[in-house]
């Protein structure tokens, strides 16, 4: 079982705006980890959260 996270830029937090989206655009660029880890795409379950910045 493998954990994701979907980045929302809000403006709720401290953080400048275009940090937000540098972090945003990281994530959703990086490599899944199932594919880090070579894991099987039919064996793999995903649990997923959003996440507000």
């Amino acid at each position: 079982m493998l954990g994701q996270k979907n980045i929302l830029v809000t403006g709720r937090s401290g953080l400048a705006r275009w940090r937000k989206r540098l972090y945003a655009a990281m994530a959703r660029n990086a490599r899944p980890a199932a594919n880090h880890f070579g894991l099987p795409p039919g064996r793999v379950i995903e649990i997923g959260e959003q996440l507000e910045i």
